[in-house]
């Protein structure tokens, strides 16, 4: 009897079977995470242009318009001491507890990683924007904060489809002469 010794065994042909498809799994899950990358990723760049255009748009507008205005209060005059620190403490007298001069107030904030907002309370922000692919533009202004004449701006951005972590900037406008 003759054997073909050049021949591919059931076994053989099993098991090559078997890794291609482990293979063809690895490559299937990778592909997923690059769409779901890819598709955070472009909520994200989307969320900061909103965020760096209305920037832009405060930017240019007076330093006493009505989206630059503390409407609650909570930042304005909270420095009587001018020592830097928000004289509202949350939590006694730790200044990393401080009050941040309302900057971090928005609806949600508690369900966020405070490792990101530290501070943050659920009160509701001085002014709020829908941007037209439904990210929410909440901002907070601290009337002479960190100097005199100045005002500091703190937006929180919440993007649809991402949690509710926010993207946070943070700018300051002088009152100039």
């Amino acid at each position: 009897m003759l054997r073909n010794e050049n021949a591919f065994t059931l076994i053989e042909t099993l098991m090559a079977t078997v890794v291609l498809g482990i293979g063809i799994v690895g490559l299937w899950a990778m592909q997923i995470t690059a769409v779901d990358s890819n598709s955070k990723s472009y909520f994200d760049t989307t969320a900061i242009f909103d965020g760096t255009e209305q920037i832009e748009i405060w930017m240019g507008r007076k330093y006493k318009h009505s989206d630059l205005v503390d409407t609650d209060g909570n930042g304005t005059n909270q420095d009587s001491n001018w020592d830097g620190l928000d004289d509202v403490q949350i939590g006694g007298e730790n200044p990393l507890l401080s009050g941040n001069y309302g900057l971090n107030n928005y609806p949600g904030c508690s369900q966020v990683n405070q490792t990101l907002v530290p501070g943050c309370t659920d009160q509701a922000a001085d002014h709020t924007l829908t941007a037209p692919d439904g990210t929410i533009i909440y901002w907070n202004v601290a009337m002479d904060y960190p100097v005199e004449y100045t005002k500091t701006i703190r937006i929180h951005m919440i993007r649809p489809m991402a949690g509710n972590n926010p993207i946070t900037f943070e700018y300051i406008k002088e009152e100039g002469i």
